[in-house]
Parts: C-alpha cells; structure tokens; sequence
C-alpha cells in the first residue's frame, strides 16, 4: 500500500463522505483479517494539510469497528465523515484534508499508517 492515496474528485464542504482502503501486513499486499482477532488499534486523524489543524477534534478518534468505521474480515476498511469532519478551516475556495490511519497489530506489536488526501471545496452559502 502506497503511504498515501489522493482522491482526485473535489469533496462538498460539509457533506458525508466515506473514505475506503484495505488495511494490509507490513508487506502493503496482504490483508489484515478480521479486526476483532487481529487488529488492536485503529484510528482517525483528520487534519488540514496546509496548516495541520485538527478538524472537528479528530485527533488519533479510535475507529476500530467503532465511531463510522468498519472492517471486515477481509481487512477492507470503510470510515463516514460526517458534515462537522468536512468542514472548511480556512477561507480560501478550497482547501486539502487529510486523513491519516494509523493501526497496530500482532505480537510482537507491529504498525501501519495510511494517509488519505481529498480537497474540499469551500461553499459559498453552506450553513
């Protein structure tokens, strides 16, 4: 797995979304199993890439199987940001969030980290 993936489609300011990859092995090929017997941590760390503000206090946000996120057993990871998590920090016309995954796993204990980089366009009249 690449250390970070960029999704070229511009995001909606405040608008769910939901972002998806695979959780792989220290090879980047292999998938982690089920997360309830292999995976012990996984969170959330979404941040404003320009001047790495937290956005909506999503800093190190547990979503193992909790809190939007899902896995399968296939390893295959599906995360909800909601309205607040794509919220516009600064008042350009658009601005990058990322997400950054961060999981640990095994014994002894082995981790991975993912950044995911998106651009939200920052709407004039949204509320």
């Amino acid at each position: 797995m690449p250390v970070r993936t960029t999704i070229s489609e511009t995001q909606p300011e405040k608008a769910t979304r939901y972002l998806s990859c695979t959780i792989t092995d220290i090879d980047g090929v292999t998938p982690l199993a089920n997360a309830d017997s292999i995976l012990l941590t996984l969170t959330l760390t979404l941040y404003e890439a320009r001047t790495g503000s937290i956005i909506n206090t999503c800093a190190v946000r547990n979503i193992l199987n909790a809190n939007g996120g899902v896995v399968t057993s296939a390893g295959a990871l599906t995360v909800r940001l909601d309205a607040a998590d794509m919220a516009c920090l600064t008042s350009g016309a658009s601005e990058t969030h990322i997400a950054l995954l961060e999981w640990t796993w095994g014994s002894p204990v082995k981790a991975g980290k993912h950044e995911i980089a998106f651009t939200v366009a920052n709407l004039l009249k949204v509320t």
